[in-house]
């Protein structure tokens, strides 16, 4: 089995190896903010606001990073 655990209340998976799978929506968009992103994978894109991704996600991802944005 590869994941840990999941809840269902913060529609989060937690995978064996402590990386976390979240599904957040951006119609609350501050509630984006935080934590780093190692991945990021963007659903009806051209539903969001157009400023969600510079303002609060793309500094979440850490300079130089590798990390995909799909």
């Amino acid at each position: 089995m590869i994941r840990k655990n999941a809840d269902n209340r913060k529609l989060q998976i937690v995978l064996r190896n402590g990386a976390k799978i979240s599904l957040k929506g951006a119609d609350n968009k501050e509630s984006l903010r935080g934590p780093t992103l190692n991945g990021l994978i963007l659903d009806e894109y051209a539903d969001i606001d157009r400023d969600v991704f510079p303002l609060i996600l793309e500094p979440n991802i850490p300079s130089g990073s590798n990390a995909p944005v799909i």
